[in-house]
């Protein structure tokens, strides 16, 4: 007795093609040349950027993303055989006779321009299943689905020669599309192994700047992997975070602070903001920070922070001082009244006694040059205004004093200078 698969005409509306087609009364079969009815592909498939699946993207900002795997290498299992001889026959599942009685098991079969997989039972897969490690779909009539196929609304690819189901990266046609472990095709933030990528709507990968709910991205032109710290586009440098966020203002980065303007352009040079001055290496656009730099010729020093000081700055090898320009001191500073010396090259402020100019010099701890009295282990010494030593006879205010001519020492008590005797007070004032 034939038995024929009966299925509404209406459910066909989405076929493509079907041969060997056989109508009555709402009702289509198909008949093969033996006149045995087989089951139809009433599959539906297009091109999802026809009705693309509607999947809010994630952002890499911390936030959870389905890793996909690696495609898996197409495999040879359904090397079909060719317009097997036999028949449909239906028992509650379609299944393949053969000539000889018995049915087709484990077996992939060519069958009037369709491919169809039949199992270990001989029966006819459809829908979902797995051969050899892999995903493939069949229609409701067996037939092997490859290209797109929406199921239930989310997107898979079936690959085009094998009918396995891709997942990871893949590129059809000119876009490449990204799909779950699961086979479905991904859209938005993409998490795989080369980084993060991102994909539209319609499931292709952005390339270029990317504006996702406000903020800017860029996917590389040639990988589409999405951009982290420093990068020139079109001869302009940017600086990304390392949420690949595009960056404006102050961004850390291993190798130090940058700065961006509003647009996101990278600053280099001189900065100044809120009457603090900042220095950006031109060479690399980092921050100058805890250190001096020679700047068009000009020593400045800027501290912890960035910032460029102004008057005395205490650095590792002592202490310098800069004008409210900025330019560090070298030679002699009077600040307040007060006289310090810095050095001609390092611009380190001088203390103990130097040799100026060939004249001697005191300065205290504190960098203050030394004039008037003062003690030292070996007795009492005297500067003169100028900072220069007093040696010989010296007039301090209404008194005369004594300091050796080679040591400086202030004289006291009874001395012989210049074949006359004289003497000195306690306090080194002449006695008359």
């Amino acid at each position: 007795m034939r038995v024929s698969h009966q299925v509404p005409w209406r459910t066909l509306a989405s076929a493509c093609v079907i041969s060997g087609l056989v109508l009555s009364t709402n009702v289509a079969t198909f008949a093969d040349e033996n006149g045995e009815s087989a089951p139809l592909t009433v599959a539906t498939q297009s091109d999802p950027q026809e009705n693309p699946q509607n999947q809010e993207g994630t952002s890499p900002l911390g936030a959870e993303t389905v890793a996909p795997v690696a495609t898996p290498k197409k495999t040879t299992a359904h090397e079909p055989l060719q317009s097997p001889e036999g028949s449909w026959i239906y028992s509650g599942v379609w299944q393949w006779k053969q000539p000889d009685g018995t049915l087709l098991k484990d077996s992939w079969a060519r069958i009037n321009g369709s491919t169809y997989y039949f199992d270990a039972n001989g029966t006819m897969a459809s829908n979902w299943f797995r051969n050899s490690d892999s995903w493939f779909y069949a229609s409701a009539s067996g037939a092997l689905t490859t290209g797109w196929l929406n199921d239930r609304g989310t997107w898979y690819y079936l690959d085009s020669e094998t009918g396995q189901m891709v997942t990871g990266q893949k590129q059809v046609g000119n876009e490449t599309y990204f799909f779950n472990a699961s086979g479905a095709m991904l859209t938005g933030w993409v998490e795989m192994p080369d980084g993060w990528h991102y994909a539209t709507t319609f499931g292709v990968e952005v390339h270029g700047w990317l504006n996702d709910r406000g903020t800017w991205y860029y996917l590389d032109p040639s990988t589409g992997i999405m951009q982290t710290g420093r990068r020139a586009i079109n001869g302009t440098t940017y600086v990304f975070n390392s949420s690949g966020a595009m960056s404006t203002g102050w961004t850390k980065l291993k190798e130090g602070w940058r700065y961006s303007d509003s647009n996101g352009v990278e600053y280099l040079g001189w900065l100044g903001l809120n009457g603090v001055w900042y220095y950006l290496d031109p060479s690399n656009g980092v921050m100058v920070e805890n250190a001096s730099k020679s700047i068009g010729g000009r020593t400045y020093t800027f501290d912890a922070n960035g910032k460029m000081k102004t008057g005395w700055v205490e650095m590792s090898d002592g202490w310098h001082y800069a004008t409210t320009l900025g330019d560090e001191v070298h030679g002699w500073l009077n600040d307040r009244g007060t006289w310090y010396y810095l050095d001609p090259v390092t611009g380190i402020m001088a203390t103990g006694e130097r040799t100026i100019g060939g004249n001697s010099y005191e300065f205290a701890s504190n960098g203050a040059m030394l004039t008037g009295w003062y003690k030292r282990a070996d007795g009492w010494h005297y500067r003169k205004p100028s900072g220069e030593v007093g040696l010989g006879w010296q007039r301090v205010g209404l008194d005369w004093y004594y300091l050796d001519p080679v040591m400086g020492i202030m004289a006291t008590g009874e001395r012989t200078i210049g074949g006359n005797s004289y003497e000195f007070a306690s306090n080194g004032a002449m006695l008359t």
